[in-house]
Formats: C-alpha cells, structure tokens, sequence
C-alpha cells in the first residue's frame, strides 16, 4: 500500500526496516528526525539499519528512532524523501500527524479539560430530562438504550482517561467492576430490563464517580508523561494524550445517541 504513515492505526507485521544515510547527514543531536512510510518501508534521516532489521509495529519504530537520537520529536511529512524510489506516489495528507511538544500538549490537555466538562454537562440535562422509568426501554427500530448508553460513558471514560493513563490498579475492580464492563462495554448488547443489572440511580452514581476520578487524576498529569505511547487501538495521536483528546468527542457521539434514543420514545428535544 503506498503512502503509509506512521499515524496509521494499523499492526504492521514483517515489516524491514531500512534508515538510510544522506551524503552530508545533519548532526543527529539537534537534527529533527523526519519518518517516512513508503510502500511500507520507514525511512530516517541520516541513519542507516541493516536491511534484515524487522519491525514488527509502527510503536517499535518510535522506539527505535527513540534510541538513536535522544529527545527527538518525531515528525511526520507528507513529501517523500529524496531518494524515494516511488517519488511520484503522493502520501496520505490525512493521517500523517505532527506530534506535539510537552509545552504543546499541556496547552492540549488544558483545552481537553474543558471539552470534557462541556460535554459531560450536556449529557447530563440530556439525562435529567429522560424518566428513568424509560432508561431501559429500547425505542421501535432501536437497539440501544439510556441505561446502557450511561454505563458504556463510564466504561469508556475509565478507559481513556485512568486505565490508558496509568494502567489498571487494584482498586479499580470496585470502581469497574468486571461484570459491569462486560454489560456496558464496547460492542456489549444493550440488556432490555432492569432485573439483574444497576437500577438507574446506579447508573448515574457511577457516571459521576469515574468522573470525578478520572479528572481529578489527569489534572495532575506531567506534560512529558501525555506523550508517552499506548497500546493499540488509539485514536487522535498514539499516545496518552490522544486518548484524552479523544474523550470528549467519544461523550458528544454518545450525548447525540441519547437524544435520538429520547426522541424514539416520544421525549421532546431538550434544545
């Protein structure tokens, strides 16, 4: 495939790594470091790598030119790089991504903040005007409903902003339970009575409690720790930071399915 970024959400297996030099090579400590991807094949300035060299995923290159040269930022280009033997190919534009410096992504963290609370907040009226008598009807032609829609924000929300983070910590099965994951985790199918799962106070007790703790535990986070990598599938950028970032856009995508979900059970629009 041509033009594969770096950015790509994608595991590359058997991959050769090839980091070829240029004639006059930049001094590599104050030199940015440009990663091509080009007909799957990663190229770094001014370094070579035996061809044999295999990298197995696109976080092992970052490691790897990590190595090489110490406090790099990683850029990704969408020109090709001088001896590109596809020159013609043009690179994807649309998922090469720029990382962002430490100062940036506090600035980042900062405004993400922010998204969160104003998106939780409309949530949150979204919900204050729904019967909670209703949470677990499933509208006609439906197949979600409120109640499940709660839990999976609190499922994800813990996800993104706690377990990608800074891993799972013992505690966290009474915050998440596993049962509860499983009920309202992704992929989950919505259950369509109340019997044997969180009545809606529940629901909503826990909607606000892993809130509450995962803003107060990223409000406190060092800005060089958001550039650390997360595992695969992320979203955003490939690091911590892109899992926060993408809190808020995951809250409003569900905010508009419990306001469809709403006007399926004949609720007026709160807006």
């Amino acid at each position: 495939m041509k033009g594969f970024p770096l950015a790509y959400n994608t595991r590359f297996e058997n991959l050769r790594g090839m980091l070829r030099r240029p004639p006059e090579p930049a001094d590599p400590p104050s030199a940015a470091v440009t990663v091509y991807w080009r007909w799957r094949q990663p190229w770094v300035s001014g370094y070579k790598l035996p061809v044999e060299s295999v990298i197995v995923s696109d976080s092992a290159i970052r490691r790897l030119v990590a190595s090489l040269v110490p406090n790099y930022r990683a850029q990704l280009m969408t020109s090709s790089p001088p001896d590109d033997p596809d020159s013609s190919s043009p690179t994807s534009r649309e998922n090469a991504v720029l990382l962002p410096s430490a100062e940036e992504a506090a600035l980042m963290l900062r405004a993400a903040i922010g998204q969160i609370e104003f998106a939780r907040q409309y949530t949150l009226q979204l919900l204050d005007a729904t019967p909670r008598e209703r949470w677990y009807e499933i509208p006609p032609g439906s197949v979600t409903n409120i109640a499940w829609q709660v839990g999976h924000l609190a499922v994800s929300e813990y996800g993104l902003m706690m377990f990608r983070i800074r891993g799972r910590r013992p505690d966290d099965l009474d915050l998440i339970p596993g049962r509860f994951r499983k009920t309202f985790g992704r992929g989950s199918t919505p259950p369509q009575s109340p019997s044997g799962h969180p009545s809606p106070t529940e629901l909503l007790g826990k909607l606000n409690e892993v809130h509450q703790n995962a803003m107060n535990e990223v409000a406190t986070l060092a800005p060089e720790v958001l550039l650390d990598d997360v595992e695969m599938p992320y979203a955003v950028y490939p690091c911590k930071l892109g899992a926060i970032l993408f809190c808020p856009m995951h809250e409003t995508l569900h905010a508009g399915q419990i306001g469809v979900t709403r006007r399926g059970l004949g609720l007026e629009p709160i807006r």
